[in-house]
């Protein structure tokens, strides 16, 4: 039994534990509700301000804002169930992108406001432009002591340097990175790391608007800092780790002194799974919002031998709601120049980002959960130093972006009221360059304008600059014409408002023909698009190609100006453009039945057919377009309907063998048998080009397969002529005659033995093909196979009992015919087998040897020769081999006829001798030699 005084002793110490530990949890209590209520802000700040996996790293390193952090991540991609979760079901993409993104897009862009940046929803003007000028000049003359603050007495002495004049050139610094060539050596486009996020494809992916906050409204620091503080939020988080496991399994702190070995065993694990887990899932919640954007990041090279000053320019005052944003101008300081330069875009997420956004809210929550369980279970040491490391790690993550834009960082801080309008703006800024320039009275002839010259060059601070001194009236001449067109284009609201406002010509076209409508509808400029037809733009002006606004919507899937165009009642939507489309066809071609449905509600006829005379019906089913075909069905497309050649969409589904398309078409009652203009069926024609599915899917739905249509042949003629041995198996297994006689007498294995495809014509035979079979003149199978030279299908023929001397009605045999065509091998098959070498036709006596000779083929003469067809047996007209070969002159043939004992001396029906047959002095020497007689004198 313990000693009294002990129990003294060791009284007040676990007094005091149980104190510290109450002490703990009741701290832990009431910073709570404090921790939540800073925590959503500054974690929403920290997300949507980073970029690189470094970033994330901090942020998941002894983590605050877990909720926030959670919700964040299924903003930005999460799937709708999990959005309908939190509340945020019905909010739209810009609004997210606004708040927890650091990209600007066709919705989303940053506006300087009184010394900070602002993210709003809408399209305002922001320029974002560069000085570009030469080191060896001297970059500022002026002998002002501070040359980036420009005040009112100095303003003009500042703003010349801007003008594109001597050495320096502005333009939009997007313009200038995508001309920059490769080897450029001042900005340098980087390689995408751990620590800098960048896009590693040739494309440029610039955002379509500045990035304020990234490149001016943070004064980013080294990357040493971001580093340092990494390293310490790692030691803190790793060090709370091993304070966990080394006060329960070491030094026995339990939340009771009984501290059984289950408590001991349990709270660590838990505490330390859990931790590893909420960091894990934080930095999982990081990586989805930041991976949501794509950048692009150029370095600034400082050992570069051109000198280039950014400059950030914003006209004022812009309304934004009901809010105003005053004109703003940002130079670059010269001796703190930006050292990068950051273009950051939203990326479409897809399947891939929601499933990474489901698992990391499941592993942060799941996280928490086994941290806060495993803190209950252990002393309060720990909890008070998990506090103090997330206080601290907060902290350090407020000190990486503290320094930012100042209120006085804009040249005109101190006069907001001076400037009203984009072209006031830009005299304020630009000053006495503006002054020094004399406004052009005209254009010379022969040369282009300035301001339309900039347009082209898509110089927009030269395109504001040229438009201060063009006067109201001007863009009626010829030389301006194109400038609202192609402004439109560019989508440069400000220089298309001040043309408008000098009274611009709302339906002037360029030099293709196009009008602001046409690039509207091209580009989907909606707004733009809108605004003109309020002002009376004529909606059906066609261009050079013939090609109207509502053809330019449809080949450019505008769905949605296709439709504003429609309503305006001035389209004609059966127009063709020079190529033969109507808008219908331009939106098939794309496949997009939104605008085809869109073009269908206006009453478009379904009918209406293409330059080839197709019906969008029948053009589909030969492209095998499926969910087109589907449509248009659906939309009344009848499914038996002809096109000028009376093919109908099943045809032509069948000819391409588009067998989804023929499945498609029958479900919906086509007409299998029904023939086009030849009268083919689709039937044969599926069996002729070899679609086996094709021919299936037309025989399971009862097609016709002795169907003789077409020039009178049969679909399995139609697949014998080309060989097409799976398709005639098919045909044949489903009852088709393999002996049918088809136009000329002509039988399926009459055609196949000319393709020299073996296993067609064996599947044939096995399927009791008559070998002995005639056309109409006579002509066996054995006839045609020698014909060809198949000599692999001649043997089978004779094999299997084909007459090797059967007689045309013309008087040829298949000797005859191979020898004629110069094929030794079916030659000397044939007369292997017996084939008379000497047979000679009824009306001119030709001999296979007479025939070889006079067409040059010596390797079938020398088969005939060794064979023992008679060398000097004469034709009608009394001419033997010989006489044929020294007509030809062939020396060769002459050679090997004399020496099987030809007649040199022989003379024809009309007295000529091979000596004065022949034009070759070779043979006429060589046949002295051989005792032919001198022609007479």
């Amino acid at each position: 039994m313990p000693a009294p005084w002990a129990i003294i002793l060791v009284a007040p110490l676990v007094a005091a534990g149980d104190d510290l530990s109450d002490f703990s949890n009741n701290l832990a209590q009431d910073l709570g509700p404090l921790l939540a209520l800073f925590g959503e802000s500054i974690t929403r700040q920290y997300l949507s301000e980073s970029t690189t996996f470094l970033d994330y790293l901090i942020f998941a390193l002894c983590p605050i804002g877990i909720i926030t952090a959670i919700v964040s991540a299924i903003r930005v991609c999460g799937h709708p169930s999990l959005r309908a979760f939190i509340g945020r079901s019905q909010e739209g993409s810009g609004v997210v992108e606004a708040e927890l993104c650091t990209s600007t897009s066709r919705d989303v862009c940053e506006l300087f406001n009184q010394g900070g940046i602002t993210r709003v929803l809408g399209r305002p003007n922001v320029l974002e432009l560069v000085c570009v000028q030469d080191k060896s000049a001297d970059p500022d003359p002026d002998p002002d002591p501070d040359p980036d603050r420009v005040t009112a007495p100095t303003a003009a002495r500042h703003r010349a340097p801007m003008t594109a004049a001597g050495d320096q050139k502005v333009q939009l610094f997007q313009d200038y990175l995508e001309k920059m060539p490769d080897d450029h050596d001042e900005w340098k486009k980087q390689k995408g790391s751990f620590a800098t996020s960048s896009e590693t494809d040739s494309g440029s992916g610039f955002a379509p608007k500045p990035n304020l906050s990234l490149n001016v409204g943070i004064k980013r620091q080294p990357l040493w800092v971001f580093s340092l503080v990494a390293l310490i939020g790692l030691v803190f988080q790793a060090g709370l780790v091993v304070l966990a496991g080394f006060g329960a399994w070491k030094w026995d702190w339990g939340i009771s002194q009984s501290f059984d070995s289950s408590s001991k065993d349990y709270a660590p694990r838990m505490f330390i799974s859990g931790t590893a887990l909420l960091c894990l899932g934080m930095f999982g919640c990081a990586a989805i919002v930041g991976q949501a954007t794509s950048e692009v990041t150029y370095k600034r090279q400082k050992s570069s031998a051109s000198s280039s000053r950014l400059i950030w320019l914003q006209p004022g005052p812009q309304f934004v709601g009901d809010q105003s944003f005053d004109p703003f101008v940002h130079l670059e300081d010269r001796s703190k120049p930006l050292e990068s330069w950051i273009s950051s875009r939203k990326e479409p997420t897809g399947k891939k980002f929601q499933i990474a956004t489901f698992a990391a809210t499941m592993i942060t929550l799941g996280g928490y959960v086994l941290q806060f369980i495993g803190l209950r279970g252990m002393k309060a040491w720990v909890s008070i130093a998990q506090l103090g490391i997330t206080l601290i790690m907060a902290f350090l993550r407020c000190l990486l972006r503290m320094q930012r834009l100042g209120p006085n960082d804009s040249e005109f801080a101190t006069m907001p009221d001076l400037v009203s309008g984009t072209k006031t703006f830009m005299e304020n800024l630009l000053g006495t360059a503006f002054e020094a320039t004399p406004a052009p009275s005209s254009t010379p002839p022969g040369t282009i304008h300035p301001l339309l010259q900039a347009i082209k060059d898509s110089d927009r601070a030269g395109a504001l600059y040229h438009l201060c001194f063009t006067n109201e009236g001007e863009f009626g001449s010829k030389s301006l014409r194109p400038a609202l067109p192609l402004a439109v284009r560019s989508n440069w609201t400000e220089v298309v408002d001040a043309i408008l406002e000098l009274k611009g010509n709302i339906d002037s076209q360029d030099e293709g023909g196009r009008t602001a409508l046409s690039h509207c509808a091209e580009m989907g400029y909606e707004e733009t698009l809108t605004r003109f037809l309020k002002l009376g733009a004529f909606a059906d002006l066609a261009d050079g190609r013939g090609r109207t606004p509502l053809h330019w919507a449809a080949l450019s899937g505008q769905a949605g100006i296709v439709r504003l165009l429609l309503q305006t009642g001035q389209v004609d939507w059966t127009r063709d453009d020079a190529d033969g489309q109507t808008a219908l066809w331009c939106a098939l071609g794309n496949d997009r039945m939104d605008i085809v449905q869109e073009l269908l509600d206006a009453g478009v006829s379904l009918g209406q057919p293409n330059k080839n005379k197709e019906s969008p019906l029948v053009w589909a089913a030969a492209e095998g377009k499926m969910e087109t075909m589907r449509s248009l069905i659906m939309a009344g497309a009848d499914v038996c309907e002809a096109d000028a050649k009376q093919q109908t969409p099943l045809f032509c589904a069948a000819m391409k063998g588009r067998t989804d398309a023929v499945r498609l078409l029958l479900e919906y009652k086509a007409d299998v048998d029904q023939v086009c203009s030849i009268g083919r069926t689709p039937l044969s024609k599926a069996a002729e080009m070899g679609y086996v599915d094709v021919v299936r899917e037309l025989i399971k739905a009862g097609a016709d397969i002795q169907h003789t249509g077409g020039g009178g042949w049969c679909p399995l003629c139609h697949a014998a002529m080309l060989g097409r041995a799976s398709v005639m198996s098919v045909l044949i297994s489903s009852g088709a005659e393999v002996d049918r006689a088809c136009d000329r007498a002509r039988t399926p294995l009459s055609w196949v033995v000319e393709t020299g495809n073996t296993a067609a014509v064996q599947l044939l035979i096995g399927e009791g093909a008559d070998v002995s079979r005639v056309d109409h003149l006579g002509r066996s199978c054995l006839y045609f196979a020698a014909e060809k030279g198949h000599e692999d299908i001649v043997r089978i023929l004779l094999d299997c009992g084909a007459e090797v001397n059967r007689v045309t009605d013309f008087g040829r045999t298949a000797l005859l015919s191979a020898a004629e065509s110069g094929h030794e091998a079916t030659v000397r098959l044939l007369i292997n087998r017996g084939a008379d070498v000497d047979h000679q036709t009824p009306n001119y006596r030709r001999t296979p040897l007479s025939r070889a000779t006079e067409r040059g083929f010596f390797g079938a003469v020398k088969a005939l020769l060794s064979g023992g067809a008679t060398v000097d047996l004469a034709d009608s007209y009394g001419k033997t081999p010989l006489l044929y070969a020294a007509d030809r002159g062939d020396e060769d043939i002459v050679k090997i006829l004399v020496e099987s004992g030809a007649n040199v001396g022989h003379k024809d029906d009309f007295g000529h001798t091979a000596v004065s047959r022949t034009h070759s002095q070779a043979i006429v020497q060589f046949l002295y030699a051989r005792g032919a007689l001198p022609i007479a004198p």
